[in-house]
């Protein structure tokens, strides 16, 4: 991987020109994964072909971080590599909380569309790793950040899930109950219902 080469060969002023540019690519030629989109299966496809760079995409995210260029680093996660990251499921957790948890320390500094799109694959991580209380708070930030109804209903249905989990079922199925009123489309009524 680059971290691994540029850590042993290369000089500091080599290493933070390289940290630049492997940060600049990945955020140039990924594209921001669609928030509910209907084509998951080309967005599955894409994700797993970037199987084989996932150390250099965790090396630019990271070194995103450091430099303080936070959102380049959401760039990089809320594309297709962020679902590639909740097909893996439970074993990033900790690394997604660590990188969400800056992001929205530094919410100002990213675009609200990436930020959401970053939210709701962290919040898939920490569904597959019964972490329900920061799933539940990714989802409702994410119901903030939403701009369409739809895309508040893509964040209410795993908020009110990750409610449930944590024992609140009344909560839950009231919150279940407003987003089936709220909605006229029938398959958003759907995965209300079968949540």
């Amino acid at each position: 991987p680059i971290r691994q080469f540029a850590d042993t060969r290369l000089n500091d002023e080599e290493l933070e020109s390289l940290k630049g540019r492997c940060i600049e690519h990945w955020r140039s030629v990924l594209p921001i994964a669609p928030i509910g989109g209907t084509n998951a299966a080309e967005l599955v496809e894409t994700a797993r072909a970037l199987e084989p760079d996932q150390a250099n995409l965790t090396a630019a995210i990271e070194w995103a971080l450091d430099l303080r260029r936070i959102g380049e680093a959401m760039t990089i996660f809320g594309s297709p590599f962020g679902e590639l990251l909740r097909l893996q499921g439970s074993t990033h957790f900790s690394m997604v909380a660590k990188w969400i948890d800056t992001a929205l320390r530094h919410q100002r500094e990213i675009s609200p569309r990436v930020l959401a799109r970053s939210l709701d694959f962290a919040g898939s991580v920490a569904a597959y790793s019964a972490q329900n209380e920061a799933w539940l708070a990714y989802a409702r930030q994410g119901i903030e950040l939403a701009q369409t109804p739809a895309e508040q209903h893509f964040f209410g249905v795993p908020a009110a899930v990750a409610t449930y989990r944590l024992g609140r079922s009344e909560e839950a199925t009231a919150a279940l109950d407003r987003i089936i009123a709220e909605t006229s489309d029938p398959a958003m009524e759907a995965s209300a219902l079968l949540a």
